[in-house]
């Protein structure tokens, strides 16, 4: 699994925002008392960094939430796991029903779940990978890893820089104009992903060290004809990966 953690407020409210909106059914543990409770995000406020959590169930758990104060959140979004410890702030009551405001976590582990081998690609058989986000911003890299589901981007940092800060790159975004071309074949092959997590890394020794921002994504509505071409790829790099190991 590939583990990105989150810590600027922004991106960590841009997930509880799609948590809640998609009714996410989150599971809680409170420090020193056994079990796993249930929740739902309620609100999220950007400003203030805070959101508000449902009521716990079953309801024994919010008798210990006012002793702890202190929640560890765990849940799995669209193949993603995501994990934040949160204090809590303050509690409320709205027609009768208990809600618990807390603070963003200073740090929200966001892990992706391998649903398919990852064929890796090494440096020097590289693979060029274009994407399009519109007429103006197009950014070109190398495929680093590839998969039945998903694939793996490796960009160049200076050139990404601004796009990252921009949010253009972050959790859950669509881009739907991805294009890889293999040796032998002329024609492109053009998909769209949504991004599943980034992050920066140095690759290369000495001189040559640089940094790189690794984008994992996951496909979106492969066309049949399409997912074919890719299926054949990594059946192929496969086939080589197995028979170099027979070699050895």
């Amino acid at each position: 699994m590939d583990t990105e953690p989150l810590t600027d407020p922004r991106r960590i409210g841009e997930v509880l925002d799609r948590l809640r909106l998609h009714k996410q059914l989150l599971g809680a543990h409170i420090p020193n008392h056994k079990g796993v409770f249930n929740s739902l995000i309620l609100a999220v406020d950007s400003d203030s960094h805070t959101f508000l959590l449902d009521e716990l169930v079953p309801s024994i758990a919010n008798s210990y939430l006012a002793g702890e104060r202190r929640l560890i959140i765990r849940t799995t979004f669209n193949g993603v796991e995501i994990r934040w410890d949160c204090k809590f702030v303050s509690e409320g009551i709205d027609d009768g029903a208990s809600y618990f405001q807390f603070q963003f976590p200073e740090q929200m582990d966001y892990r992706e779940r391998r649903q398919s081998y990852r064929v890796q690609l090494p440096r020097g058989r590289d693979l060029p990978v274009v994407l399009k986000l519109d007429t103006e911003r197009v950014y070109e890299g190398r495929v680093a890893d590839i998969s039945f589901g998903g694939i793996g981007i490796e960009l160049d940092h200076a050139d990404v820089a601004t796009a990252i800060e921009d949010g253009d790159f972050r959790p859950g975004v669509e881009i739907s104009d991805v294009e890889i071309c293999f040796e032998d074949e002329e024609q492109p092959l053009q998909f769209g992903v949504e991004v599943r997590h980034t992050r920066a890394k140095d690759v290369g020794v000495g001189l040559r060290r640089r940094k790189v921002v690794h984008c994992s994504a996951q496909f979106r509505d492969l066309q049949q004809s399409v997912a074919g071409r890719l299926r054949g790829f990594i059946q192929a790099q496969q086939r080589q990966l197995i028979s170099g190991r027979r070699e050895r």
